[in-house]
């Protein structure tokens, strides 16, 4: 799945992510799991990427 969001939260506890957004075309809020459990994201799996490199997500980022 495809989908372009606009980060409004990360929060990290104990080295653990919690992002959170909004889909642009949808207006859906997301949040991103690591699993079906529902886990929070780990360091590896907060980046996002395009043509210019890879990046750490960030509020107000639109990926």
């Amino acid at each position: 799945m495809n989908t372009t969001v606009v980060i409004f939260a990360n929060s990290v506890k104990h080295e653990k992510h919690c992002v959170a957004g909004k889909d642009v075309d949808s207006h859906s809020w997301i949040r991103p799991v690591s699993d079906t459990e529902g886990a929070e994201l780990s360091d590896q799996q907060c980046f996002c990427e395009n043509p210019h490199g890879r990046f750490k997500v960030k509020p107000l980022q639109k990926n």
